[in-house]
């Protein structure tokens, strides 16, 4: 007797009964029929595999075996350009000794049961995707709450282990053949570009990269710092590195509206906010702190303040500070913000993770190993200062080789600028009468994605702000 075919009519997380002989839990999330859906579709019209392959991320996430086994053999045969039928995928499966695994003949039979509508796919892959994802939800966090009730447990610890493998399982990453593959990157690359497209075309495109407001600079990055990027500015003492960061993050938060985090492990909030109002407002530090200034001044700081308020950046100015710290506030405000930075200020000054001893410049290298980690995991820029060692002193002009025995910091980074001031150490005066005063550069001695260069900048001494340098010999020459 012949059986009748049935529709599918998928339902979301639906719960489907297992015997305890197949070995599944009963209550962890799954579609069977969903699963057989996708299957059977691709039976059917195997070069919807690449749809599908965006969306699931390889055969584990399905939550039936026999599925899984089906599924990857689907993808062999794709890759390979083998047509697929049901005859063609039975007689692969007995050749590879996997018939059994998958039911035997009865089990092929059982996909043809059902009629999947071959346009509702991506809605069966996202059921399918989702259910995979709640069952790892529920595995990460009872195996957290096994660790955490052991006695002597680190709870910080342990809500950073499940922090990481929380945002791991939310952005979807995992080593996985399917996703390292050259086809599938190229898949997403097209998608992405036709996404972008549309984007333009309709007047909703937003720019990835994040401009730092200096002309040049931006010019040679390609338009600002990148996402996934780990930033270095490095300087001698007092040469400027706290000013330049800010200078940068108060254009992409202030100007650009961009959400920035800053985090700064020496200057308490209140120092931090001053110098932007400074920087912004041309009121001498001076006047600002001995309450000198005038009424139209007033005016012109509460004005300024209004403004800062209104702009998207979050100062936080805890001294004691680790990696872990900075990256359970990061995902809070990339998820709830749209966090588009992290500036920290500064290397040194982060707390090591392990209370065990380790040689200095290990415990630099495994932080920067960490930073780098998170800007790739949160797809933000991260941008973080360094102090150069005692030999930058007698140099003019600092090299890489001054990092070099700072840890990775020169390996991990994307970009290492350096802070150089003409001025340093001089007078006002001593600048003037030898000519410096004003003359600063950033010299990009690492950029992994283009070329290097030495950018001319301005100081202002009194604002603690450097600017764009403009050539006093070309009146529309900016850098």
């Amino acid at each position: 007797m012949q059986k009748t075919k049935r529709k599918y009519a998928p339902k979301q997380n639906s719960q489907q009964s297992v015997s305890h002989d197949e070995g599944f839990n009963e209550n962890l999330p799954r579609d069977k029929t969903a699963e057989q859906a996708i299957i059977r579709c691709l039976v059917d019209e195997i070069e919807l595999i690449d749809d599908v392959s965006l969306t699931i991320q390889g055969p584990h996430e399905f939550y039936y075996d026999a599925y899984q086994c089906i599924y990857e053999h689907l993808l062999d045969m794709h890759k390979n350009n083998l047509k697929c039928d049901i005859v063609l995928l039975g007689k692969r499966l007995k050749n590879h000794y996997d018939d059994e695994r998958v039911g035997g003949t009865s089990g092929l039979a059982e996909l043809f049961e059902i009629e999947p509508i071959a346009t509702h796919l991506m809605h069966y892959a996202k059921i399918v995707h989702e259910n995979y994802l709640a069952r790892e939800l529920i595995n990460i966090t009872s195996t957290v709450a096994q660790e955490a009730a052991l006695p002597g447990a680190n709870v910080i610890e342990e809500i950073e282990k499940c922090a990481k493998k929380l945002s791991a399982l939310e952005s979807g990453r995992s080593l996985n053949t399917e996703t390292a593959s050259m086809k599938h990157i190229s898949l997403m690359y097209v998608k992405e570009m036709r996404e972008t497209e549309r984007a333009i075309a309709n007047g909703t495109y937003k720019q990835e990269y994040v401009p730092t407001g200096f002309i040049h600079l931006d010019d040679i990055i390609y338009g600002g710092f990148s996402p996934g990027q780990l930033i270095t500015i490095a300087a001698r003492p007092s040469m400027g590195k706290t000013a330049l960061a800010m200078n940068i993050a108060q254009h992409m938060a202030v100007n650009d509206k961009n959400a920035i985090a800053f985090f700064s492990l020496e200057m308490s909030r209140y120092e931090l906010v001053s110098r932007m109002l400074v920087a912004e407002t041309g009121i001498p530090m001076k006047i600002l702190r001995r309450h000198y200034y005038r009424k139209e001044e007033q005016d012109q700081l509460l004005k300024t303040l209004e403004k800062f308020s209104e702009s998207p950046m979050f100062i936080y100015d805890d001294t004691r500070c680790t990696v872990a710290d900075i990256a359970r506030e990061a995902r809070s405000l990339k998820k709830y913000n749209d966090l588009k930075a992290i500036f920290i200020d500064y290397l040194g000054l982060i707390v090591p993770e392990s209370t065990e001893y380790i040689p200095r410049h290990e415990s630099i290298g495994k932080t920067v190993r960490e930073l780098k980690i998170l800007a790739k995991e949160l797809q933000i820029p991260v941008v973080c200062l360094a102090q150069l060692n005692r030999l930058a002193e007698g140099d003019p002009s600092p090299k890489l080789s001054t990092l070099r025995s700072s840890g990775d910091i020169e390996q991990d980074s994307d970009i290492v600028m350096f802070v150089h001031r003409e001025d340093a150490g001089m007078t006002q005066t001593e600048a003037q009468e030898c000519g410096v005063e004003g003359m600063a550069e950033l010299i990009l001695a690492k950029h992994r994605n283009g070329r290097i260069e030495n950018i001319p900048v301005h100081w202002e001494r009194e604002y603690a702000r450097f600017s764009t340098y403009r050539d006093p010999n070309s009146l529309n020459q900016e850098f």
